[in-house]
């Protein structure tokens, strides 16, 4: 479902690029280049320590209890089926999941810091545009399973971030980087839901009570 969501708002964005903005795909800010790789793997690996120091602040508050590890070293049986029901990480499972938050990664930005964000502030001021599409990108999250005010509020200022992420770079590669490493340290990593969904993790634990 991931990778067709994830075609249809590629080809949907660029048909769109191209005959209702008459303006080429690569415009939205999708050069590949060594800039753009250092620009992904840095975001992935901010993200990555973000959400490590967010575990490790949580354990040593004594907010969150560490119980473990949930790893099956190399199996191989690794099917969407087995990540949701069976609860158990393997390396394969583990790949998929990367896979799942590197597709997830890429179509939300391409449409939320590429292709609205942009066309809003051709046509409006930044300010007023960094706040709707950021609104905007919550209220759609909103919509998520086990979504909250909070972490809707929570996401809205994570899109505020990887607007930065974009108007920094005039790329969306570092966007797309720290959305990918966020989603994915933050869900099969440490063990948090992420956007609503939970999934098998490797690192286990409780919220203190």
């Amino acid at each position: 479902i991931v990778a067709i969501l994830a075609f249809g708002e590629t080809i949907s964005t660029l048909l769109s690029r191209k005959f209702l903005d008459k303006k080429y795909f690569v415009s939205l800010g999708l050069a590949w280049n060594k800039q753009a790789i250092k620009d992904v793997l840095f975001g992935f690996l901010l993200s990555g320590l973000m959400a490590a120091a967010f575990f490790f602040l949580l354990v040593s508050f004594g907010l969150l209890d560490f119980n473990g590890i949930n790893f099956e070293g190399s199996g191989l049986n690794s099917s969407f089926y087995f990540i949701q029901f069976m609860g158990i990480l393997t390396l394969g499972s583990l790949y998929l999941m990367l896979v799942e938050h590197i597709l997830v990664g890429f179509w939300e930005e391409l449409v939320f810091r590429g292709y609205i964000f942009q066309n809003m502030t051709e046509e409006e001021g930044l300010i007023p545009d960094m706040l709707l599409s950021c609104f905007l990108y919550g209220i759609i999250h909103y919509m998520n399973p086990n979504a909250t005010l909070l972490s809707s509020a929570i996401i809205i200022g994570f899109g505020f971030l990887r607007i930065y992420g974009y108007l920094g770079t005039k790329m969306l590669w570092l966007s797309m980087g720290m959305h990918m490493g966020w989603n994915f340290f933050q869900g099969p990593i440490f063990g948090f839901e992420a956007s609503g969904y939970k999934k098998a993790a490797l690192l286990q634990h409780t919220f203190a009570s």
